[in-house]
């Protein structure tokens, strides 16, 4: 089942909208890698929508701008859309297919995802400039006499690292 549950940014949320070369729009899942469909391909009220493999018309549909948002019409017939049975926004309540209406609970509305490799990867974009290439030795501004230090000047991957008395050796040096 497709539910309507409070936003959390994960990837069960976030869908990966596309066009066919008639117009049509299928929308999948980034998590699971299925589509957005009606589960028993037949339009009629209730007809309940979930996730599958792609599966014809039951799997493609024609996104229309409504009421502010968009509706999602089904490509079985397009008297019918996707619709916020109850309707609720309460976590868990059921998306089904019901004939269009106008109503908001059949008005979509998208926001462009980004995930959160895409979130940390502008993050480090705008601060790239922040520290220049070099060796620095890193200390902390609780006391300017301790710095960084490999634990035991170890080579190994995995090594831990603290904080010590500045003493000048390699295992305190690092290299941005």
């Amino acid at each position: 089942n497709v539910t309507i549950y409070e936003e959390h940014g994960k990837e069960n949320q976030a869908w990966i909208i596309n066009h066919d070369e008639k117009g049509y729009v299928t929308i999948k899942n980034v998590n699971s890698g299925l589509y957005l469909s009606v589960l028993n391909g037949t339009a009629s009220n209730l007809s309940n929508i979930g996730q599958s493999n792609i599966n014809g018309y039951a799997s493609k549909w024609i996104v229309v701008s409504q009421n502010g948002g968009y509706k999602i019409v089904s490509a079985l017939n397009t008297n019918y859309t996707i619709d916020l049975n109850g309707p609720s926004t309460k976590n868990g309540t059921n998306i089904t297919l019901y004939k269009s209406n106008g109503q908001n609970n059949q008005t979509w509305i998208f926001e462009k995802y980004v995930s959160t490799r895409e979130q940390i990867d502008a993050y480090a974009a705008e601060n790239k400039s922040s520290i220049s290439d070099g060796t620095y030795i890193i200390g902390t501004k609780m006391d300017t006499n301790c710095v960084m230090d490999v634990y035991g000047a170890s080579g190994n991957s995995g090594a831990n690292v603290t904080i010590y008395e500045e003493h000048g050796k390699e295992n305190q040096a690092w290299i941005i």
